[in-house]
This record gives structure tokens, C-alpha cells and sequence, in this order.
């Protein structure tokens, strides 16, 4: 399959970009690409996929520079069984760069960002007897990023191994090993010292990238896992984890950590006339050693349950709820507590007579770290609603979160017992963040050959009670099919506000007619 756009428009930009209203631009869109696959007999299966896309920009308005953007993907990925083992693998690299402009009329700058990613990773799966399992994986990442004033490069090397035996019988048991590599920094740390110092309104989009420092996080870790189902639906599980993370010489302020880990919990799971059940608990006892200093102990636990009724002719109901807590007993600069919270539910009923399925969710999540000197909090919830219709569909959901961190950085603390060689590296609490997103859609077919649909979108995410980027999307369009044309009519828009700038807006009004051909046929 070989593909290839070739698009020039000219857009008018409404609203105000620093004072700049009503201006035009020549945007033309340029994308290419291949799609190959290769099976033979007794050969691997190979797959080839290329694109190329290239965008310019020229506005009518002297003081705004002319921006360019274009991006390079490849992927080659393989499929083989060769003596009873399942291979897979694949190759991707992308490139991309971007141009864009910022300032004020009269000072405007052109910056340049550029992204080089490469991926390879091989897997490797294979059946031993009726219930053994072994499974191989191993994986290189690269991402190299750079532009306005900032630059982040990440590694992640990993090699992982697990052999499992006796699946589906009473006694379940398995062994598994580990190596990882990955750049760990200080997300946001340099950000938050700017920030104090300068204050949000003043500071520029290059200042407030994210600043990283490189930090190379190794970690080697093995061990073994037993289940034994004592009746039906009740079994009981126990492992044990040992492993290290690893201090190369250039990560200043990480500690060289041993640690062993022992879990066990047991898990029940039943389907019943009325509802399908789970519920599972686990406690964690651990020891973690740094040199020159006293043993840490940890502890945790955590349980979860589930519930699932009915079905969607009459009333369709599910709900869970999750808890997790870890704590490091030793008061020194890696002792900490998290918790980590989170329930969510979804109810759905079909009404025959109107001819309707309706659906309802949402959630809620609350995490929390408690370090020596500081706290950090991130909680939030999500609404969806859906309605569908042989002749419609609509959709609505809305997320709100706030804190004073990020999400990674909680979900990071709570994922394992290395996390205490971590928290020496975690930056102050961040100025209080929210993040507010609300989106609707819609689509109708009210005859065969009449087709509507619609889209809003509004977001805004705020910094130490301050908007840093606030934008609402817009796009409705009708379709008529006639033969083998579509007629399509349409309207989008779009309003963003970032860093304070005043709104830049957006409109669009098109018409656009398209026919499939079949280039190449057998």
C-alpha cells in the first residue's frame, strides 16, 4: 500500500495573538508513506511501514516568521515459530522537528524542537508440557529531545525472564529475573526554583520546560511466586523479591539499596446467580540495606474488591475500589509513607421501547506521599455518560484533578521497595496544579446516506492558581453520500490561551468532496 496527500489551504486566524487579529496564512500539508507485508512458507513474517509528513506555514504579517514541522516514522517488525518457540521483534525510529514562534509584535523568536526516538525490542514465548510456561523479553529505548533552551534524553534498557508451571491446577508456581536501566531525573524541581523566583506570569515558555538532570536508575531483581487454590474460588499466593538498585557514579544523591521482599495474601473470586465477586488482600515485609547506615524496614498492605451484576437488558452494574499503603520505618532521608486510593463504577441499562442503551461512569483516586520533610497530594475524579442509538450515538465525560505534584512522581513512590532510593530526589512540593477537561461528542445517521457528527473539547490546566494553558475545540460537519462521492460541509475552531498570552483563535469553514479508488487490484 502506497499513500500520498498533497494539501495547500489557506486559513484566516480570528481573535488575538499578542494584538495580531484577522491574518492569513498559506499552510500546505505534505504526507507520504509505504505499507509492505511478506509471507511465505517456512519464512518470518515481516512487516515495513513508512511515513513522511512536512508542514509550512507562510503568514501574510511581516513581524510572524514563516514555521515548518515534519516528522519520519519506520517500523519493521517480525514474526517467527521456530522449534516450538513463538519469536517476535520489532524495530521503529522516528524523527521529527518543529518550528514555532513567540514574543510580542516587533520581537517575535522562532524556536526549533526536535525529537529523535528509537525503539527495539524481542520477545521470545514458549510452552513446556500442558501448564509450563517460559516467557523472554528484552527491549532498548532511546529519546533524545532538545529545543527552547532545554534538553531531556532518556535510556531504558531491560531483560526479563519468568518460567511458570502447573497453570489451571491447584499448586500455581514460577520463577521470574529482571534487569532495567532507565534515565531517572528531577522533573520539575528546576522548574519550581524559576517559578519562586520569578513568578508564572513572567516566565517564559523556555524557562518553563521541564529541566531534567540525568539520573541512571539500575536495577537487578529476582525471585519466585507460589499460589495453591484451597477450595474452589479461594486460593492463597506468597512471593519473595530480592534484587538492587544501582548507583552509577554519576548520580549524585542515590543511594547503593539491597532489598528483600516477602508478600503473601489470598484472593477469592465467585460467580454467584445474582453477581460475580472478587476480593484479594496482600501484606508486604521487607529489609532494605544502604551502606554506612541501619537496616530500613518496610511495610505494607494493600486489598481490593470488585463487584459485577446483571446485564444491559435490564440493569447492568460494576464497581471497585483499590487500597494500597507502604511505609519505610526507619526515620532518615529515605523514609516515607504512601497511599494510594482509587474506586470507579459503570451502570448500563437498554430501554427496547425507545430503542436506546444508556451508560453511566466514573471515578475517584486519592494518593498521598508523607516524606521527612515534606507531603505531596494528588487526587481527582472522572464522569462519562453514553447514549447510543442505530441512529445516533452521544457522549459526554469530564475530569478534574488537583494537587500538589505530579502523577508520576505518586505513582512512581508506590510501586515497589527501590522507591525509598528515590526520595532524596523528589523536589519540593510543586505550587498547587489543577487540571480541568471536559469533552462531548455526537453522531447521527438519520438516513443512509446523511451523516452528522460534532465535537467539543475544553481544557484547562492551572499553576500555582494561575492559568497556564486553557483551550476550547469546536468541530461539527454534515456529510451527504451520492454513488461513490461524499459531500462533506463543515466547521471547527479553535481558542488557546497559554502562559496568559491572550487568546489565539482559529476558524474554519470548509467544504471537501472525497471518492475511494482502488489503485491496484487483483
Amino acid at each position: 500500500k502506497v499513500f500520498y496527500d498533497n494539501i495547500q489551504r489557506e486559513d484566516v486566524y480570528y481573535g488575538a495573538l499578542t494584538q495580531i487579529s484577522g491574518y492569513r496564512a498559506i499552510n500546505h500539508n505534505r504526507n507520504a508513506g509505504v505499507n509492505w507485508e511478506w509471507r511465505k512458507t517456512r519464512w518470518p513474517q515481516l512487516l515495513f511501514e513508512w511515513q513522511n509528513t512536512d508542514i509550512t506555514s507562510q503568514p501574510n504579517v511581516a513581524e510572524l516568521p514563516a514555521t515548518r514541522s515534519g516528522n519520519n516514522s519506520s517500523n519493521l517488525t517480525i514474526k517467527d515459530n521456530r522449534l516450538g518457540w513463538d519469536l517476535s521483534g520489532y524495530l521503529r525510529k522516528y524523527d521529527s522537528t518543529s518550528e514555532f514562534s513567540y514574543g510580542a509584535p516587533g520581537a517575535f523568536q522562532s524556536a526549533t524542537f526536535d525529537q529523535h526516538n528509537s525503539q527495539a525490542e524481542a520477545t521470545a514465548f514458549r510452552q513446556l508440557g500442558s501448564s509450563g510456561i517460559v516467557n523472554l523479553n528484552a527491549g532498548n529505548y532511546v529519546m533524545r529531545t532538545s529545543g527552547a533552551g532545554f534538553r531531556f534524553n532518556q535510556d531504558l534498557r531491560f531483560l526479563q525472564g519468568s518460567i511458570n508451571s502447573g497453570a489451571g491446577r491447584r499448586v500455581e508456581a514460577g520463577l521470574r529475573g529482571a534487569y532495567n536501566s532507565n534515565i531517572f531525573g528531577r522533573p520539575f524541581s528546576e522548574m519550581t526554583a524559576l517559578l519562586s523566583a520569578v513568578g508564572v506570569s513572567n516566565a517564559s515558555p523556555s524557562q518553563l520546560a521541564p529541566a531534567f538532570l540525568n539520573y541512571n536508575m539500575g536495577n537487578v531483581n529476582w525471585g519466585g511466586d507460589l499460589r495453591y487454590r484451597v477450595v474452589r474460588g479461594l486460593s492463597a499466593y506468597t512471593s519473595v523479591s530480592q534484587g538492587a538498585a544501582l548507583d552509577p557514579p554519576n548520580a549524585a544523591g542515590v543511594q547503593v539499596m539491597d532489598y528483600v521482599t516477602t508478600s503473601a495474601g489470598a484472593h477469592f473470586e465467585h460467580r454467584y446467580s445474582w453477581a460475580q465477586i472478587n476480593a484479594d488482600f496482600h501484606g508486604t515485609r521487607g529489609i532494605t540495606s544502604t551502606p554506612n547506615q541501619p537496616n530500613s524496614r518496610l511495610s505494607g498492605y494493600g486489598y481490593s474488591g470488585g463487584l459485577q451484576s446483571g446485564d444491559v437488558d435490564r440493569l447492568e452494574f460494576s464497581a471497585s475500589y483499590n487500597d494500597n499503603r507502604q511505609r519505610s520505618e526507619l526515620s532518615n532521608l529515605s523514609a516515607y509513607a504512601s497511599t494510594s486510593r482509587w474506586a470507579n463504577f459503570t451502570i448500563g441499562r437498554r430501554v427496547p421501547l425507545l430503542g436506546m442503551t444508556f451508560r453511566l461512569g466514573g471515578g475517584v483516586n486519592d494518593s498521598h506521599i508523607e516524606t521527612h520533610s515534606a507531603s505531596y497530594l494528588n487526587k481527582g475524579y472522572s464522569v462519562n455518560a453514553n447514549l447510543s442509538h442505530a441512529r445516533f450515538q452521544a457522549g459526554y465525560s469530564r475530569l478534574d484533578g488537583e494537587g500538589n505534584t505530579l502523577p508520576m512522581l505518586v505513582a512512581g513512590l508506590t510501586g515497589g521497595p527501590a522507591a525509598g532510593a528515590l526520595v532524596p530526589l523528589l523536589p519540593r512540593p510543586l505550587p498547587y496544579s489543577r487540571r480541568r477537561g471536559t469533552t462531548f461528542t455526537g453522531c447521527a445517521t438519520p438516513f443512509s446516506r446523511l451523516q452528522a457528527r460534532f465535537l467539543y473539547v475544553y481544557f484547562d490546566q492551572q499553576l500555582d492558581h494561575k492559568s497556564m494553558n486553557a483551550f476550547k475545540q469546536i468541530d461539527a460537519a454534515v456529510g451527504y453520500k451520492f454513488r461513490r462521492l461524499t459531500f462533506e460541509l463543515g466547521y471547527s475552531s479553535w481558542d488557546q490561551s497559554i502562559l496568559g498570552i491572550p487568546n489565539y483563535v482559529r476558524e474554519r469553514l470548509y467544504v471537501r468532496v472525497t471518492r475511494p479508488f482502488n489503485l491496484l487490484s487483483r
